[in-house]
């Protein structure tokens, strides 16, 4: 079982199917997809979704994110240091 699959689900919010069913029925072939953590870099953004485009990092304010124990993969894929 997906440890993604315990969070419970934003009320209104798609799953991943339906995103991918709702892009593939509009005949788009670009989506925007926004991460918060696990997509800071181009590095990463591009080991998860290989045909990423138009990377581009942004900002909200009033909020930051702690580095505090990067995990075992990044230092595995070379994304953080040591």
């Amino acid at each position: 079982v997906c440890a993604a699959m315990l969070i419970p689900a934003v009320p209104g919010a798609l799953t991943a199917p339906e995103v991918v069913a709702e892009v593939a029925a509009s005949g788009q072939t670009t989506v925007g997809i926004v991460g918060f953590g696990s997509l800071l870099s181009v590095e990463s953004a591009t080991l998860t979704c290989p045909g990423v485009a138009n990377f581009q990092l942004g900002r909200v304010r009033g909020w930051r994110r702690v580095f505090g124990h990067p995990a075992h993969i990044f230092f595995h894929r070379g994304i953080a240091i040591p």
